[in-house]
């Protein structure tokens, strides 16, 4: 983990994927226990 706030709503994800929408592309996760998590972003060049 980059930071450790106890305090954070996790907005950010959320964020991310509303751009992702509505720039017609998607998000994806993967996570493993105790290895880490993986982010894809895809989305349209044109």
């Amino acid at each position: 983990r980059f930071h450790n706030h106890p305090d954070s709503k996790g907005i950010g994800l959320y964020l991310v994927q509303a751009q992702m929408h509505a720039m017609g592309g998607s998000i994806s996760v993967e996570s493993i226990p105790n290895v880490g998590t993986t982010f894809t972003l895809s989305f349209p060049l044109e």
